[in-house]
Order: C-alpha cells, then sequence, then structure tokens
C-alpha cells in the first residue's frame, strides 16, 4: 500500500534538490503557498539582474531569462490578463488580472491564487529578487500609460522598449517614463517634427540604444553627437565614408567617449552599394593591426542581444587604438543575410 508525506516535511536539501526538478508553473504555484516556500523558490530562481514586462494589447507579460543556470535552460513568462466583459479597466489603481504561466512550448498553465494586478508585481518582485523593469510596448497596451505608471511605481524602470507603435502613443510613452537609461525602437515611423524633441531622448548618455532602419535614419551626424554605452543599429544605409569618419573621430577622442560596443547590421541585399575592398575603405588612412584568423577574439555581448546571439562566419578582425591607449576590436561579421560591423572597446 502507498504511503504519502508531506514535502514540507523533506529536509532543506532534499527540498531543495526536488524543486530543481519542478516545472516553472510548479515553482511559481509553490511560491503562493507560505514565506517559507517563496523563500525557496527565491533559492532556487536565485537574484535576476532585471525582470522584463511586455505590454500587448491587455496582455502584460513578465518575462525572465534562465539560460546562465545549467539546469533550467528556458524563458519564463508569467501572463496577467486582465479583461471581462471586453472591459480593461481605466483606473489607475490595482486591478483584478488572470495568471498563467508559459513555457518554451506555448502551454499555458493557470495560476490558482487571486491576486490583484499589483500584488502579482510585488510578489514577482520577491522571487525574483529585484525590483529593476524593463518595460516592453508591443504596438499598443490597451491600459493607460497612467495606470501603467502607478502600475510599476515602484520598481526602478532601467530601460524602455517600443516596439510597432504609433509615432504619438511612442513620443507620449517616452514622455511618461524619462528619464530613460536604455531605449530600443523598432518599427516606430517618426517623421521630422518628432526629432527635435526625439534627439533630446537619444543625445543623453544612454547606457544601451538599439534602432532599427525603419524608425528614422540615425545617421553620422546623430551617431558622433551621442555619448552612450551600447549602440545597436539594425538596417542601417551608412556609407564605408561614414564609418571611417566615425573610427577617426573615436580615435581622436572626439565621440562617444563612453562607448563599450557598437553594432551596424547591414542587409545583405544592399551589399553591393558597398565597394569589394569596402573593409579597406573604412580603416583608410587609420593606422590598424589585422588579427589572424588562428587568434580571433571570441567577443563578449555586452547585453542580451539578437545582433550578437550567433556568428555564421567571421570575415576578418581588427585592432586600433585612440589617443587615451584603450583598444578597439573592429569585427566584420555574417549571419545569414547580414553582414555586422561591431567597435568593441576593451576586449
Amino acid at each position: 500500500m502507498a504511503t504519502s508525506f508531506r514535502f514540507t516535511k523533506l529536509p532543506y536539501l532534499a527540498r531543495l534538490l526536488a524543486m530543481r526538478m519542478m516545472t516553472t508553473n510548479e515553482l511559481v504555484s509553490y511560491s503562493l503557498i507560505s514565506r517559507k516556500s517563496e523563500y525557496m523558490v527565491r533559492s532556487v530562481f536565485g537574484k535576476r539582474d532585471y525582470i522584463e514586462a511586455v505590454l500587448h494589447n491587455e496582455f502584460i507579460n513578465i518575462c525572465t531569462n534562465f539560460e546562465e543556470i545549467e539546469w533550467r535552460r528556458e524563458q519564463i513568462t508569467l501572463e496577467l490578463h486582465s479583461r471581462r466583459n471586453n472591459i480593461i479597466p481605466s483606473r489607475n489603481g490595482p486591478f483584478e488580472v488572470n495568471a498563467t504561466v508559459r513555457d518554451n512550448q506555448e502551454r499555458k498553465y493557470p495560476l490558482r491564487k487571486k491576486l490583484d494586478s499589483h500584488e502579482w508585481i510585488a510578489h514577482f518582485i520577491r522571487i525574483f529578487q529585484s525590483r529593476k523593469f524593463k518595460l516592453l510596448f508591443d504596438r499598443r497596451s490597451d491600459y493607460s500609460l497612467g495606470l501603467i505608471q502607478n502600475l510599476f511605481h515602484d520598481t526602478e524602470i532601467i530601460g524602455i522598449g517600443i516596439l510597432n507603435c504609433g509615432r504619438r502613443y511612442a513620443m507620449e510613452i517616452l514622455r511618461s517614463f524619462k528619464p530613460i537609461r536604455q531605449l530600443m525602437l523598432i518599427g516606430v515611423n517618426f517623421i521630422d517634427f518628432d526629432m527635435e524633441e526625439l534627439e533630446g531622448y537619444i543625445f543623453q548618455n544612454l547606457d544601451y540604444f538599439k534602432i532599427d532602419g525603419g524608425s528614422f535614419e540615425l545617421g553620422i551626424n546623430r551617431l558622433l553627437a551621442m555619448d552612450c554605452k551600447i549602440i545597436e543599429v539594425w538596417g542601417s544605409s551608412m556609407s564605408v565614408d561614414n564609418l571611417n569618419t566615425f573610427i577617426r573621430r573615436w580615435i581622436a577622442g572626439n565621440t562617444n567617449r563612453n562607448l563599450e560596443a557598437l553594432t551596424i547590421m547591414f542587409d545583405m541585399t544592399r551589399r553591393p552599394r558597398h565597394p569589394r575592398n569596402y573593409r579597406q575603405r573604412i580603416l583608410e588612412n587609420i593606422q590598424h593591426s589585422v588579427v589572424e584568423k588562428d587568434h580571433h577574439k571570441k567577443l563578449r555581448a555586452p547585453i542580451n542581444s539578437a545582433l550578437w546571439a550567433e556568428v555564421d562566419y567571421i570575415e576578418a578582425q581588427y585592432e586600433i587604438q585612440g589617443v587615451d591607449k584603450r583598444v578597439v576590436t573592429i569585427q566584420f561579421d555574417d549571419k545569414g543575410m547580414e553582414m555586422r560591423f561591431k567597435f568593441v572597446v576593451g576586449q
């Protein structure tokens, strides 16, 4: 005859080992039982650098990544959904939500405990041990910006991402969450009227800035006016002469003194616009050394990014030195139909 026992009666280390075999859904559900269970789940999850909230229509997806934990290679997504009779809450205070966990296979598991929106955010902060959030607005959120500000009022917003939103809504987001330390703009389609205000955001000393060619053309003049730690440009139309100008100005100490990494992605279908000797043209009249293939460096991604995730082929690596003796590695590499120019300081 089978016997049963209470999980909580197991020794601490035995419980911790068993919990490492649990699914994300089971761990989050277990964290809701008591303070002691919450504490144990915190031990399993570990301290997260930040939490990401993706706002799309009526959904708020709370995400964090565990790829660096050998035994748990997955991304957790906790989904808050509030829509009753097709009505979205309009007030700025807490609101009732349905919460589910979605795993890597897109399976959804409802969380039975009923908490309001603010209680869920507070719970995520405790189990992931981080008050830092990045907010990603995907198209448009059904929640007012005032409600979103109130929901994340007690957190530290370290980054804003705006994806495929209308330009007016995008500008409202930027005004609502300044000052901004990390900024991503993808598929927004700004117009000239927006640029003076928009430059006020991108010309401050950002930690991270990412843009695609469809939002607005960053261009060499705006790039030279920036002083950002990490810059990523998708689908750039910069010329070889533009890149040559940037390198020379950086060597002279006249631009982007806080820069750690600049990555520019060029669409290979536009490659014929560049001469065959484009690498030599980019480095023309610039003192540099060639890193031989057998000694290519394995550059470290300064931030979790698709531009760094995979490399099909490294075309070439070079080293240059600035007036302050800092060494830069320039790498040209390919991924699929994209060629990437990477300018990495101090690796």
